[in-house]
């Protein structure tokens, strides 16, 4: 999940050089990454209340979640490079093919995937 906001600089230069690269799109390919953006910009609660949950109060904000539940989520704050980025989503590993067919149903189904603050970004070729 990357928490973002239009008025975020640091997230844009985040977007720019450390998630939005060749690199991380084909480690989110290969590990069938659902990619969720949670845009801050009109500092919406239910963002907030995600944030919080993770332990922050600002963004930018990249959260990992493993595929197995049991595993901590693993969170980058603030500026992030690409090789940090790279080095997350190797340590959270592909996405359970079971995970991924949940989150078909409730997609069809007109549920919220993931968290209810995201959704998948149709068509887009980065984590975010």
């Amino acid at each position: 999940v990357d928490f973002t906001a239009d008025w975020c600089l640091t997230c844009k230069s985040n977007l720019k050089f450390a998630i939005n690269t060749a690199e991380v799109k084909e480690l989110v390919e290969q590990n069938e990454v659902v990619p969720l953006l949670a845009d801050w910009t009109d500092k919406n609660d239910t963002i907030k209340q995600a944030l919080s949950e993770l332990d922050s109060r600002s963004i930018p904000l990249l959260a990992i979640y493993p595929a197995d539940p049991e595993r901590e989520v693993i969170v980058l704050r603030d500026v992030v490079s690409q090789s940090t980025v790279l080095e997350a989503l190797a340590e959270a590993g592909p996405s359970m093919s079971e995970n991924v067919a949940v989150n078909e149903d409730q997609s069809s189904s007109g549920a919220p995937l993931g968290p209810e603050f995201g959704a998948i970004v149709p068509g887009n070729t980065t984590t975010r």
